[in-house]
Order: C-alpha cells, then sequence, then structure tokens
C-alpha cells in the first residue's frame, strides 16, 4: 500500500531535525503496520494549491496511490508578495484547487483522500498585517470544512479545531516564526494524523 503525503512547508518538515517531522515519524510507523504502509513525502516548502497543480502529475499520479494526504492554504491565506490587503491566492480559487486536487488524487487510483485543516498562525500584533492572515485562514479554514465534510472517500482531519482543543495557548506549537511547527507540533501532528491514518489505513 502507498501514502502520498502532498502539501507545503508543513508536509515537507520545515525547521525540523532529521526524522522529527510529522510525516518521518508516521512514515516510521506505517511500515510497522502487518501490511505495511510506504510514504512518499511530496510536501515542498511555500508552495500554494497553484503551485501543487503544476507539479501534481509527477508527485501524486505517477505513483498511482491507494490514498493521500492534502493540506495545503497557509502560503495560498499568506499576503507575502502580494499587494497589500490580497491573499496570494483568492478564497474561491483555493477551494477550486482544493477540489481539482481531490478529483485527480480519486483518478489517480487512491481510496481515500485525507484532508486536514490549518492551524492559525500565531498572535502577532506587532506585525503589521499579521491579524488579517489570521482571520483569512480561519476563513479559508472553514471553506474546507463547508465544501468537503461528509463528501465520499474523503477523510476531514480538523487540526485547527484539534489544536485549539488541546492547548490554551495554540501558539507553543509553533517555531519563533509563528507559523511552522516545533517539536510539540510535529508530534502532536504526528499524534492525531499519523494515529488516524494508521487506523484507516489497517482496516
Amino acid at each position: 500500500m502507498h501514502l502520498v503525503c502532498f502539501g507545503d512547508s508543513i508536509c515537507y518538515g520545515y525547521g525540523a531535525r532529521t526524522g522529527e517531522g510529522w510525516v518521518a515519524q508516521m512514515t516510521r510507523m506505517l511500515a510497522t503496520l502487518r501490511e505495511p504502509v510506504a510514504v512518499t513525502n511530496a510536501g515542498v516548502s511555500g508552495d500554494t494549491t497553484e503551485d501543487g497543480l503544476r507539479r501534481m502529475q509527477w508527485d501524486v499520479e505517477r505513483h498511482r496511490p491507494n490514498a493521500v494526504f492534502v493540506q495545503f492554504g497557509l502560503n495560498d491565506a499568506s499576503f507575502w508578495y502580494t499587494s497589500v490587503g490580497r491573499p496570494l491566492v483568492g478564497f474561491r480559487t483555493y477551494l477550486a484547487n482544493m477540489g481539482e486536487i481531490i478529483q485527480r488524487s480519486f483518478r489517480s487510483g487512491a481510496h481515500t483522500v485525507f484532508l486536514a485543516t490549518n492551524h492559525r498562525p500565531a498572535e502577532a500584533p506587532d506585525i503589521p498585517g499579521a491579524e488579517l492572515y489570521r482571520r483569512t485562514v480561519r476563513e479559508y479554514n472553514e471553506g474546507l470544512r463547508a465544501t468537503f465534510s461528509g463528501m465520499k472517500g474523503i477523510v476531514l482531519i480538523d487540526m485547527e479545531r484539534l489544536i485549539l482543543d488541546q492547548f490554551p495557548n495554540p501558539d507553543t506549537i509553533l517555531s519563533p516564526d509563528g507559523v511552522h511547527l516545533n517539536r510539540t507540533g510535529n508530534d502532536f501532528y504526528f499524534m492525531a494524523i499519523g494515529r488516524r491514518i494508521a487506523r484507516s489505513l489497517a482496516g
């Protein structure tokens, strides 16, 4: 069985030591199942959904995976390299791109798509635009819930809500840049996502 993890720097494991990223931890666990699952980490730092679509044929479809994990949005919702007040990828385009990624995953042979919402960036009242970025991430997460919850073959893993339920101060799972995961964050992602995927793929 083959799982492709398709996403951005959170999937890639940006900033984590070798072997400490959540996908790396999950890869080791899935290899120990009675029917081992091979994992391809197709996370690329800085990617939006538009970047993902451009590389999807090579990074996902050619593998003919049994399952795909998808998480994009922190870059789509950001305001880096754009005019003030406009996210890198607009809300409607983001949801349309996610829908295309999901459908192409199914057409490539996946029987299950694990879809994750995004954690909120850290509160940074001294940084211009930080609260707008946080609000945009929340809106994009709500769009994922409203659009894809309950759809056949899709397992929605609501990381935003899981983190808010578990951490009184969600910023404690983030690295100093306020976006990427620290060791605690990677460990929690592994527990919340990796074990959910293992239970599902183990039947």
